[in-house]
């Protein structure tokens, strides 16, 4: 499993079982494929041919959350399988969980779960469930025609520029600089970076409201997710390039734009003084 876990595949799918409260209620032949790829901390799944089941045709699950891993047989769990996690409970056609069974070193079984909303507790039992039998095709190292059908469904990636500005010196001054932002000029460029505004601004429409009633403001609230971000980079790459908190506080920003939480917002320039004068002084 370690040879799949966070890695790129596809998957061709033949046949599926859909399950409710763990009866199957469908099944039958299919021509469908599962793609997933690996950025940052998402896992983004795109899935093609499945046009007639009660499924998105693209979501993403958090390979950094604590229930993402490999999970080995033994107790609850009858057979080794991956497990990658959403940080929501998704929706009715939007998975919360994702399980990849493996079997000498190939998926043979990619099952989606989708969330109890009556349910309690962190890790609820699922109401639904898709299993697609199949054979995987590719891994890590995708195909030119997979890669096209990849950037056709999710966010583009592309080069951040890197220019020296007054955050720069900000960063460079400060004696308080715990994420270690780095604005060497080798280590800020060539960097590529996924399009994340569609991943903020769910996360935005999903926690913003328990955010503000607890008395947060909307300028901390996006200091908090932007550390947030800016940590999972600290963990793993020792530091973090200052391009890429630019390209997090830019993408938080154009998420909160598509929200009704839009009219609280401030100026870019305003809202970026103050992430990095939280970063470097408290």
């Amino acid at each position: 499993m370690e040879r799949i876990f966070r890695k790129d595949f596809k998957f061709s799918v033949d046949s599926y079982e859909e399950y409710q409260n763990q009866k199957c209620i469908s099944s039958g032949d299919i021509d469908a494929v599962i793609y997933c790829h690996i950025f940052g901390n998402k896992a983004h799944f795109v899935i093609t041919g499945m046009e007639g089941l009660k499924i998105d045709s693209k979501f993403d699950f958090n390979v950094e959350h604590p229930h993402s891993n490999m999970l080995e047989a033994g107790g609850m769990v009858a057979s080794p399988r991956i497990q990658y996690m959403s940080d929501s409970l998704g929706t009715d056609t939007e998975p919360y969980i994702c399980h990849l069974f493996c079997n000498y070193g190939q998926i043979v079984t990619v099952r989606f779960g989708f969330a109890d909303f009556k349910a309690s507790g962190i890790l609820p039992w699922p109401k639904r469930i898709y299993e697609f039998s199949g054979d995987m095709e590719e891994l890590d190292v995708l195909s030119e025609k997979s890669k096209q059908i990849l950037f056709d469904y999710l966010p583009h990636e592309r080069v951040l520029p890197f220019r020296y500005d007054k955050y720069c010196i900000m960063i460079e001054t400060t004696s308080f600089n715990p994420l270690k932002i780095d604005t060497d000029t080798q280590l800020n460029e060539g960097i590529v970076w996924c399009d994340l505004v569609d991943d903020f601004e769910k996360e935005i429409r999903a926690f913003m409201p328990r955010y503000l009633q607890g008395g947060m403001n909307i300028r901390t609230v996006i200091q908090v997710m932007a550390l947030e971000h800016a940590e999972i980079l600290l963990k793993r790459l020792g530091f973090v390039p200052k391009v890429l908190v630019d390209a997090i506080i830019d993408d938080i920003y154009a998420a909160v734009l598509r929200t009704p939480y839009s009219d609280y917002l401030e100026d870019i320039e305003s809202l970026k003084y103050s992430v990095y004068y939280s970063f470097t002084h408290s």
